[in-house]
């Protein structure tokens, strides 16, 4: 009695596992043939005619991605150069003028290089200076004012955020 338990639970594990692989070899089967299916179905040749096309747009396309990486990273290093970064900050330094229309203007990239124009308003005038901004310091010789420290100070806490 006992060995017929064992061998009815042993035949039936065993017609449940060559059902579950019978299963999984219709389903290969199917995907292959739909592959096999997809490929035939062109009327350009051979399978060999096929899968040389193939390859060589594979190989072509290969190339171009190549060549666009190439163009991408150009570009990035280029974009480092341009003025990305701007800060301003306007100020009055003439006690006879008001409105704040004077200006101290950073545009910097991402190199920390740039410029600072500085423009002073005063009722009889406006003037306009420009100066280089190397390392995220000036130039040697041209101190920045408190302004123009604000300014550049702006557009290089864009760059962080």
């Amino acid at each position: 009695m006992v060995e017929n338990k064992v061998l009815f639970y042993a035949t039936l594990f065993l017609a449940g596992f060559s059902f579950v692989l019978v299963i999984f070899l219709i389903r290969s089967f199917w995907r292959l043939s739909s592959h096999y299916q997809r490929l035939a179905a062109v009327k350009e040749g051979s399978l060999k005619d096929i899968l040389d096309k193939l390859l060589a747009k594979i190989t072509a396309d290969e190339k171009e991605i190549s060549l666009i990486k190439k163009q991408l990273a150009d570009i990035q290093e280029k974009q480092q150069r341009r003025f990305s970064r701007v800060g301003m900050m306007k100020f009055n330094p003439f006690s006879e003028t008001g409105g704040q229309q004077s200006f101290a203007l950073a545009l910097m990239n991402n190199l920390g290089k740039g410029l600072v124009l500085t423009s002073f308003h005063s009722r009889t005038g406006t003037r306009i200076y420009a100066k280089i901004i190397q390392e995220k310091m000036s130039k040697k010789g041209q101190a920045l004012s408190k302004e123009e420290k604000l300014a550049v100070k702006n557009a290089l806490k864009e760059k962080e955020e």
